[in-house]
């Protein structure tokens, strides 16, 4: 169930969408055993597995936990569907047969009383559950995130006279008609009513984040109802999702209400004083909970939605359903033994063609980098899984698997002296002649000159005219030109960030200030994060001097702002349009959002595109251009000052003049490699899906767009075929996009083999190394990591309430606009909150409209806090959730300084 490619380990196929999955998913649950089964029967030990489709979904997994070691179910009968054919072919669902109710008179008991449960062949089972996602119509998403309940009756606490169970029994049949597009056939459970102490839920996931590394109980005193309804206040348990299922964080709420049997059916009342603000499950029956949800898992081998009961003591089992998400019929494996960790730079999976540039450009790329700074890696491997990048950093030794924990800091020391000399000579080279600084003067401009050149080249090419053997092998060609600007990437990233992060790691430990307020001293050094006129600072005084240029620019049709590009582009020579004509050649293929070369490209957001120049326009003539570099100066000397000792104070002021001075790199370094090359890619993609979709003549479902999702070879072999691709071909792509479109990176473990162990000064030998070691798991933390609240303990308790990572201080309150591609950028307005999944070059197109950002990912040095501290906007980051908790037109409150959003209003 996963895909993968690895430079260490052979390509495993997959299936490519959500459908396959699923079917995969069926294949793997256990299959029904029971044949035709009785109209009415009772659930006994023994009692065949009849399928969903005979006896209905709960039924089905109700006869499955029967068998399951340790778990307690209520008695209970089942009415099979066939009855229910039988009624609605009889009397329109109006009585049962009278053989199935003297069988099921048979079954009451005086006295008891009775839930009542539909059971239809649409909801709840492992064999239905391609049924409960294609047809939508028949779910709801519940309130506080539980994921799709079917909206079929059930009645509760009915008397255990024949007449009043089948009436109740007649209920839940008519409840069908309430589907419009399907006739699901319905089943029915009359279990004995547990009277019960108190109720809930058992989540084997965690329904926000979607993480499997942690099961979620909500629970209340007396019955379940408003706990699976969400009308009740409840108390929220946090396990751990591994052997031993360890309480990691109790919410226990004020519970003024509950629901009890009455003598008609259910009642709210009030909860007894002293109970209200008691924890209603203690230590032992989370730990009872735990255990049956355990071995319902092994037996399901699915995740499971458990509702469960405690009357007198004991835990009844009250039904279970398999969590049909996405995550959960994920297998998240490594290909090998390693700690594997998440490159969260990618919001979503990576697209075939752009996935063998990460998997072949990454490891030659961090060797490299391991080489210039003594980093000592002796391998490093990458891999897809599910479609997301990973990748693994080794060090020297025997053993593949990642270690459990850090050795003794002496023994470490001593593996370090023996296996790593070379790479602690490298460190001090790096650091004792500061190769980060002649880089920077000498070898990156240059370099820079030297990759706007290639790409020029790329562009030139004329892809339209080339036939179709031509564009295939140009197609190769394009691919490894992505894979070599990947490894350039990930080479130079550290000859900016490891002495950023080393000036800041010291400047923590001198001054005890936090990560935020040390990168804030490099505000405004870094030119791109400033905007185009930033980056671009000649071009844009020439611009901003040409007054036909800023008439156009400043009252240009905005209904129509690739005419005016256009005329832009084609005005008389000047300086003015010779500098515009040369920003935009150089810019207009950049990605507008993320890395991948399936997305979209700035040159197809012309909107945006004419914006950016507005705005740099603006900034130019407004003077403002050293405001971002003013405040980070007088941040630096507002630190400075809590700096104790004179030595140090020289210490921070060498590192930090380090610091600044090679800020740019770590912008210009995507923007002048990667970024463009893979909107170049974009766009040779989009005119082989062209000649594919020209082929089928107008046929259905041939969308040239779709080529974004194919591989190389794929699109090799229909190029060079001379025939259309057959429909499977374009329902695969469509299926790929689907899946790409709805897989998020939240739904991705961040490391798959083993724990992340950061170790501190006191395991290096030597002093460069540890610096190089250290800035670098700094950096890397700092860009990429969002808060573990299910190992940390740290719970979101208040429901309005989303915590993350200060990432650039103030407060701001506004409405929010959610905003994942370049597209959505488009549309915002001034002073909105602008909410991401991450953060990626999609920041930079809002910085002038939005009055702040918030993200699920990222640290204080990604993109979006860095940016928006030049900006000077608040900026929350790492929320892990913020993107699923609300919705654009909500309205919030953000304090940048606190890592905190607060929301006011909901739309």
């Amino acid at each position: 169930m996963k895909q993968q490619l690895s430079t260490s380990a052979a390509t495993a196929s997959a299936p490519s969408s959500l459908w396959d999955r699923l079917k995969a998913f069926v294949a793997r649950a256990p299959q029904p055993s029971g044949g035709e089964p009785p109209l009415v029967f009772p659930v006994a030990k023994g009692t065949p597995v009849y399928a969903a489709h005979d006896v209905g979904g709960k039924a089905h997994n109700c006869i499955r936990l029967n068998s399951v070691p340790g778990v307690v179910i209520p008695p209970c009968a089942v009415i099979s569907c066939a009855e229910f054919d039988d009624a609605l072919q009889r009397n329109g669902l109006s009585a049962l047969s009278d053989v199935a109710r003297r069988l099921l008179q048979e079954w009451l008991k005086p006295g008891k009383r009775y839930a009542v449960r539909s059971s239809a062949d649409v909801e709840d089972s492992g064999d239905s559950a391609m049924a409960g996602m294609v047809r939508v119509s028949y779910m709801s998403l519940r309130i506080r995130a539980w994921l799709t309940r079917a909206q079929f009756l059930t009645v509760l606490n009915v008397a255990g006279d024949i007449v009043a169970i089948e009436a109740a029994v007649v209920q839940c049949w008519q409840s069908t008609r309430t589907v419009q597009d399907s006739k699901p056939r319905m089943g029915v459970v009359v279990m004995e009513q547990i009277d019960s102490d108190k109720a809930g839920v058992l989540f084997q996931g965690n329904p926000i984040t979607k993480s499997t590394h942690a099961w979620v109980i909500n629970a209340a005193w007396g019955q379940g109802e408003g706990v699976v309804g969400g009308t009740l206040a409840v108390d929220t348990y946090t396990l751990a999702a591994d052997d031993e299922h360890a309480l990691r964080k109790s919410h226990v709420v004020s519970k003024t209400e509950m629901i009890t049997l009455s003598d008609s059916g259910t009642q709210r009342v009030a909860v007894p004083a002293d109970k209200r603000d008691v924890a209603c499950l203690t230590e032992s029956e989370i730990a009872q909970v735990a255990r049956a949800g355990k071995a319902i898992l092994a037996h399901t081998q699915c995740p499971q939605d458990i509702e469960f009961a405690f009357a007198r003591g004991v835990l009844y089992v009250l039904q279970t359903r398999p969590i049909t998400t996405m995550r959960a019929l994920l297998r998240w494996e490594a290909p090998e033994p390693g700690l594997f960790q998440l490159n969260g730079h990618m919001a979503t999976p990576l697209s075939r063609f752009f996935q063998p540039c990460f998997v072949g450009g990454h490891p030659p790329g961090v060797m490299a980098l391991s080489a210039h700074i003594g980093a000592g890696f002796s391998e490093v491997n990458a891999c897809i899984i599910n479609g997301f990048a990973y990748f693994c950093h080794r060090n020297p030794g025997p053993f593949r698997a990642a270690p459990k924990a850090l050795p003794p800091p002496f023994v470490l020391r001593m593996i370090l002296r023996l296996t790593s000399q070379k790479a602690i000579k490298q460190a001090r080279v790096f650091w004792g002649e500061k190769r980060f600084r002649a880089f920077a003067s000498e070898t990156w401009p240059k370099r820079k000159q030297e990759l706007i050149a290639l790409h020029a080249g790329w562009q030139a090419k004329n892809f339209a005219a080339m036939s179709d053997a031509n564009l295939a092998r140009e197609l190769a060609d394009a691919q490894e030109y992505g894979r070599a600007m990947v490894a350039e990437h990930a080479e130079v990233t550290m000859f900016n960030l490891s002495p950023v992060a080393w000036f800041v790691i010291r400047a923590m430990h001198m001054t005890g200030c936090a990560a935020v307020e040390g990168f804030a001293c490099v505000d405004g050094y870094s030119a791109p994060s400033l905007g185009l006129q930033g980056e671009f600072p000649a071009e844009f005084a020439a611009i901003a001097a040409d007054e036909t240029l800023c008439a156009e620019l400043e009252h240009g049709s905005k209904a129509e702002p690739q005419a005016a590009l256009d005329r832009m582009a084609a005005a008389a020579a000047s300086p003015g349009a010779d500098a515009f004509r040369r920003v935009l050649g150089i810019v207009q293929y950049r990605l507008a959002d993320g890395y991948d070369c399936a997305n979209d490209t700035l040159r197809q957001e012309p909107a945006l595109l004419l914006a950016a120049f507005a705005t740099a326009v603006r900034k130019v003539k407004e003077g403002k251009a050293d405001e971002a570099r003013a405040r980070g100066e007088a941040q630096s000397q507002a630190l400075r000052a809590r700096v104790p000792t004179d030595a140090e104070r020289r210490e921070f002021d060498e590192l930090l003049d380090d610091a600044r001075f090679v800020a740019s790199i770590r912008d210009e370094r995507a923007l002048y490699m990667d970024l463009t090359a893979m909107g170049i890619i974009h766009h040779m993609l989009l005119e082989a899906g062209a000649r594919l979709a020209a082929r089928q003549q107008g046929a259905a479902g041939a969308d040239g767009t779709l080529a974004l999702e194919a591989s190389l070879e794929e699109l090799q072999a229909a190029l060079t075929s001379g025939a259309p691709p057959a429909a499977a071909w374009w329902d695969e792509m469509r299926a790929r996009r689907a899946t790409r479109q709805t897989l998020s990176v939240l739904e991705a473990p961040e490391a798959i083999g083993g724990p992340v162990l950061l170790p501190t000064r006191e395991y290096f030998p030597d002093e460069c190394q540890a610096r190089s070691a250290l800035s670098c798991i700094f950096a890397i933390e700092e860009i990429f990591k969002a808060p573990d609240f299910e190992s940390t303990g740290q719970v979101q308790d208040d429901p309005d309430v989303i915590v993350g990572l200060a990432g650039s201080s103030g407060v701001a309150r506004g409405k929010v606009r959610i905003v994942n591609t370049a597209r959505e950028a488009a549309a915002v307005r001034a002073g909105e909150i602008v909410v991401s999944k991450y953060s990626s070059s999609v920041i930079n197109l809002v910085l002038a409209t939005a009055g702040g950002i918030v993200t699920d990912l990222g640290g204080v040095l990604c993109h979006a806090a860095i940016c928006a501290r030049e900006a000077q906007l608040p900026c929350v980051v790492a929320t892990h959730s913020a993107t699923q908790r609300l919705k654009t037109g909500d309205e919030v409150e953000i304090n940048g300084s606190l890592g905190v959003v607060r929301i006011v209003a909901r739309a």
